[in-house]
């Protein structure tokens, strides 16, 4: 039996979907990442301005540094872009005094440095005033133009959902039963998530997956792609020590915290479904702990540019301010249907190395600059659809409310891992 998928809220707007096939390419799926504010022109960092196609931020992080001779923990982002994309965005790496000239292109052209300078310090997550997006729906309802149009007027008005999207859980969709078998200390359900045949059809590592299965660890590094990657590590790890919990601590620690990251994101989108079938997400209830709503990042006063308030809800771990009432027992029922307790979470803050562990998240995002026009492509008609999100938030959220859910909600599952 495969895991259950996360949850989605449902749509908000009051249209009927359009319909139609995104990210038929990457070209169909453009991402340009809005800085917060320009690099100083002097210091110890490199700012690199790049452009990505069809790869990770993680996959062109780690090529920059090789490509510049640095650690990997010395190249920085603001925030991670899809992968199944062409996105652009900036990375600062640390290189002291050395007189580095980075190269224009790498990877055969996957990735290519746009502008470059000189900054003064490395860019934190969070470090951007927001992400445009220029999206092509293809194969849509005759109808389609008019029915998008109405759509993202109401998204403009009234905001959306800022639910986690199907990216979070990564293209298996089992980043977050990763996460809470961690938390659980099921290492070796963690390490059969990770490295199993589950939601893997059409991977290129398949053959690698069997092998585990079968116990040919031998075999499965073998059939493993080449590259520093979670499952390679694990299985290199599995195979020194025949011990799950050493295997998993192989990886990285900021692999591990992006489990933990899912799990969290899990729980709030299923808290967030709750509240939007309730239609008590925009409005803070007694007992709720408000916050603004998330929108477009000001340079001058590095917050929110707007100060309309609405709930916040849970990214949970025992340092995570508690909602009261009724919206504090919706809180702790998400946690109690994940099959969690907050003492799971605790245990789990060891073994990813972080300190404080939880946070609150806005349950309402802000939608900017928005249009939509009829495009004539190969496949018969067409709609590209421009619109500006703030950080952290998912375009897949806004395509839902577009196209209808179930247009969006499978991640591509069939597209190779990098």
């Amino acid at each position: 039996m495969l895991p259950p998928p996360p949850a989605y809220p449902p749509r908000t707007v009051q249209t009927p979907g359009v319909g139609g096939v995104h990210r038929a390419s990457p070209e169909d799926f453009v991402v340009q990442e809005l800085p917060l504010r320009p690099p100083a022109g002097q210091g110890d960092h490199l700012w690199l301005l790049v452009r990505k196609r069809n790869l990770s931020t993680t996959a062109a992080a780690g090529l920059l540094a090789r490509a510049l001779g640095v650690r990997p923990r010395d190249v920085r982002y603001a925030g991670m872009k899809d992968r199944v994309a062409v996105a652009t965005q900036a990375f600062t790496v640390r290189v002291g005094d050395r007189d580095v000239v980075p190269p224009r292109s790498l990877c055969n052209r996957s990735v290519r440095v746009l502008e470059w300078s000189r900054t003064d310090r490395g860019l934190k997550r969070g470090e951007l005033a927001g992400n445009r997006f220029t999206l092509l729906l293809r194969r849509v309802k005759p109808d389609a133009l008019r029915i998008a149009r109405d759509a993202l007027d109401q998204l403009t008005a009234h905001g959306a959902p800022h639910a986690f999207g199907c990216q979070r859980f990564g293209a298996r969709n089992l980043n977050h039963h990763i996460g809470a078998a961690l938390a659980r200390g099921r290492w070796r359900q963690a390490l059969d998530l990770l490295l199993g045949c589950a939601n893997a059809q059409g991977f290129r590592d398949l053959p690698a997956r069997m092998a585990y299965e079968k116990g040919d660890l031998a075999e499965a590094i073998a059939l493993t792609p080449p590259g520093d990657s979670p499952e390679r590590r694990a299985l290199e790890a599995l195979r020194r020590n025949n011990d799950p919990h050493s295997a998993l601590l192989a990886l990285s620690s900021t692999q591990l915290r992006f489990y933990l990251s899912a799990l969290q994101s899990a729980v709030f989108n299923a808290l967030l479904t709750r509240r939007v079938k309730q239609n008590t997400w925009r409005r803070p209830l007694p007992g709720d702990i408000a916050a603004p709503v998330a929108t477009l990042r000001d340079a001058s006063s590095d917050a929110a540019t707007q100060q309309d308030v609405c709930p916040t809800g849970p990214l949970w771990g025992p340092d995570m301010p508690r909602a009261h009432g009724e919206p504090g027992m919706w809180e702790a029922h998400a946690l109690d249907e994940a099959g969690l307790s907050l003492s799971d979470l605790t245990s789990l803050r060891d073994v990813v190395q972080v300190g404080p562990l939880g946070a609150r998240r806005p349950l309402r995002m802000t939608v900017h600059d928005a249009s939509v026009e009829h495009v004539d492509t190969e496949d018969g008609p067409a709609l590209r659809c421009c619109f500006t999100l703030p950080p952290g938030a998912f375009a897949t959220i806004v395509l839902r409310e577009i196209m209808g859910e179930a247009a969006v909600d499978s991640p591509a599952i069939t597209a190779p891992r990098d």
